[in-house]
Parts: C-alpha cells; structure tokens; sequence
C-alpha cells in the first residue's frame, strides 16, 4: 500500500513544468514591451507639442512686447528687414533691436529667443508691417 501512495505522490500532475513557466514569461514580456513603446510614443509626442506650443508662446510674446514699443514710440527707423530702431519720447538713447536668425536682441541682449523667423518693414512714417515667425503679417499704426 505504501508503494501505491508514493507512485500517485511521484506521478501527480500538480505544479508548473518549465515550458509553462517560459510560456508564461515570454507573453508577459510581450505585454510589458508593448506597454513600454506606447508610454515612450506619448512621451515623445509629449515633449514635441510641449516645444510647439512654447515657440508659439514665444512668437505672441514677441509680437505683444514690438506692438506695445512701437505704438508707444515717437519715432522708427527701419535699417533692413532684420535691424530698426525705435526712439520712445520718455528716452534719450533709441532702443535698438536686431534679429539675429532665431533670436530678437534688444540693446544686444536677447529679449525673445527660438523665433523661426522675423520682418519688419517701414510702410509710411507712421505705419510699420511686422512678420514673426508663423503669425500672419501685422501692421501697427504709431501713435501720435
């Protein structure tokens, strides 16, 4: 009788082989790298928009501060489509602004950076278009 009990004991079928085991593992790693290239997609596509939408930032900003200089000022003077200056009545010296191919200098130091690109030109003496980067071309009318 104790012969019968060990040989039930020895061929029972209860527990995990080594195959199951692999099985198991080799779809669990399938999951997991599956998981991990969608999170690594939105990741990516995260920080892309996060770009997009600071550039565009900066270009509003851009054009917010040059609408409010160049409405305020006396007088501007347009040297090419990249320098100008502008002279506000309460100042001595003119502000000078340049575009240096992605960033607006003012007085040689960087107001805006991570502009793609800039244009100003003078229409008459008291009107001004202004291009920056993707917003479509604006015209500001100086005060009087």
């Amino acid at each position: 009788m104790e012969k019968i009990i060990e040989k039930n004991i020895l061929n029972s079928e209860k527990g995990v082989t080594l195959v199951e085991i692999l099985a198991g593992l080799a779809l669990l790693s399938m999951i997991l790298l599956l998981v991990n290239s969608v999170h690594l997609f939105s990741q990516k596509q995260t920080i892309s928009q996060t770009k997009d939408v600071q550039q565009q930032s900066d270009v509003r900003l851009a054009a917010n501060i040059l609408t409010k200089d160049i409405r305020r000022a006396e007088s501007v003077k347009v040297d090419s489509s990249t320098k100008f200056e502008i002279k506000k009545a309460t100042s001595a010296t003119p502000d000078k602004y340049l575009y240096d191919g992605k960033d607006l200098l003012k007085n040689s130091v960087p107001l805006i950076t991570g502009i793609p690109n800039f244009s100003i030109m003078k229409n008459s003496e008291r009107s001004i278009s202004l291009t920056i980067g993707t917003l479509p071309k604006t015209t500001i009318t100086i005060r009087k």
